[in-house]
């Protein structure tokens, strides 16, 4: 066989650029205002909220989880899981730290329906962890199967500097 008619294993021609991956931003605007999506990510967390109540987990109510430096952990989000937050949030306020979440107001979160996975499955209960987490694992991985159920490309970010790296506060 000449050299010409050789078949390359190395992939797809070089000639066949992919798509440019799309920014988080533009995700974000994919995402907003799709009732498929919107539903799809709710009933994830109904269903996530549903086993996590079964555990009865305790929360004193005092907002300490939402201080993430003071907890020393930092808040993932998919960025369909933003798009989420940022269209059922109310607006935040213009000089919000990125300490906090941005959300939190004294001890209350001001966007409980929309909160992502990680503040749902996230308690102080520490005899609780390993059960909060493995219920963390099984529905993130449903929200990356709607990232691709949807053709949306999958980011994973923190979620004070996203918020504040798009402008939104």
């Amino acid at each position: 066989m000449s050299a010409s008619k050789k078949q390359s294993n190395n992939g797809p021609s070089p000639s066949l650029n992919p798509r440019p991956r799309p920014t988080l931003s533009q995700v974000i605007k994919t995402c907003q205002g799709n009732p498929e999506i919107a539903a799809a990510l709710a009933e994830i967390y109904r269903q996530a909220d549903e086993q996590i109540a079964e555990l009865d987990p305790s929360c004193p109510g005092c907002g300490t989880c939402c201080q993430f430096e003071k907890m020393g952990h930092l808040l993932y989000v998919s960025g369909i899981e933003l798009a989420y937050l940022l269209e059922t949030a109310p607006p935040l306020p213009a000089q919000a730290e990125i300490k906090l979440c941005p959300y939190q107001v004294s001890s209350s979160c001001k966007n409980r329906d929309g909160r992502p996975l990680g503040c749902r499955s996230y308690f102080c209960d520490k005899g609780l962890e390993l059960p909060l987490q493995k219920i963390h694992e099984h529905f993130h991985w449903q929200v990356r199967n709607l990232h691709q159920k949807f053709q949306i490309d999958y980011y994973y970010c923190e979620l004070t500097s996203s918020i504040h790296s798009l402008g939104s506060i």
